[in-house]
Order: structure tokens, then C-alpha cells, then sequence
């Protein structure tokens, strides 16, 4: 919400909803994953400042690829706490966990070039944008190397879900 909020994505006069919304959705979440237990909690808190801190670093930095890039992971850990959040609440293990993680990770930042690709040859005017910081060799490149972690990542899983996982 905040990151929308500062790119100037929220109508007009709506600002200060946006930041209440967001205000109150961080303790619901905190409430409700009290429900799935301890563990959940705690995972959630080791990752929440990174997560929360990117809305923050987009609007003190100028942008450029590296700080892109460090923009870029930031706002991925919540896919990455989704997806290991999942890993947890099974009573998996550490590697396991770490594992799911990383896919949430990478799915996003792929997502997120994907968006940018799709944004920036429609209107052009985004500035935290991979295809506007980035030569389009370079994101396409990072968008294969994605999709291979992906493929390695998701190698142990049952073939079916694999592949939907990928597609």
C-alpha cells in the first residue's frame, strides 16, 4: 500500500487511507498469524522490518539498478514469507523452509520484471523500473536465470505441481 502510495498510484484526497489501511494491516497480520503458532510469529518478525523498510528505501533513494535490485529484494520477502510461511506451519526443516523461501523470492522479482517489461512499453514514465534502469538484454537475462532457479528449486516436487508452479 505505502509503495503505492509513493508512486503516486492512490487517488487524490485518499492518501490518508492508505497509510491508515496499512497502519492496521501490519498488527491484524501479526494477530492472525498468532493463530498458526509460535513459530509462525517469529519467522514473520525476522523478516517484517526488512519487508516493511521498502517503501521507505524507494522513497530516499534516486533510482538506478543497483538500488533497483536492493528495492527488488526487499519487497520480494513477503512472497518469500508466504511461501516459507507455508514450509513452517508443515513442521518442516531449516533447508526445507529456506528452499520455499527463495522460490517466493525469485517468483516475485520474475513477476515484478515481467510488470515492469509489460509497464514501461505501455507508458514509459515509471522511474523504479527494471526496463527503464536496466538494458533489456540485461533483464531478459535476469528473467532466464530466474526461470532456471525456479525449474532447480521446484526439481524435488511432485511433477504436477511442479509444473504449475512454473507456468
Amino acid at each position: 500500500l505505502l509503495d503505492d502510495l509513493i508512486d503516486g498510484d492512490v487517488a487524490p484526497g485518499r492518501e490518508n487511507a492508505v497509510i491508515l489501511a496499512s497502519q492496521t494491516l501490519v498488527p491484524v497480520a501479526l494477530q492472525s498469524l498468532s493463530h498458526l503458532g509460535e513459530d509462525a510469529t517469529a519467522y514473520w518478525t525476522d523478516r517484517a522490518f526488512e519487508l516493511l523498510s521498502a517503501p521507505q528505501y524507494e522513497a530516499t533513494h534516486e533510482p538506478s539498478a543497483e538500488r533497483y535490485a536492493e528495492l527488488l529484494d526487499r519487497q520480494s520477502v513477503l512472497f518469500g514469507f508466504v511461501t516459507g510461511l507455508a514450509a513452517v506451519t508443515t513442521g518442516q526443516d531449516d533447508e526445507t523452509i529456506q528452499r520455499a523461501e527463495r522460490l517466493g523470492r525469485i517468483a516475485f522479482k520474475h513477476a515484478q520484471y515481467v510488470l515492469d517489461y509489460e509497464q514501461y512499453h505501455a507508458d514509459g514514465r515509471e522511474t523504479w523500473n527494471a526496463v527503464a534502469l536496466r538494458t533489456e538484454s540485461a533483464v531478459f537475462d535476469s528473467l532466464e536465470r530466474w526461470r532456471g532457479e525456479i525449474e532447480r528449486l521446484t526439481s524435488t516436487y511432485d511433477p504436477e505441481r511442479a509444473l504449475l508452479i512454473r507456468a
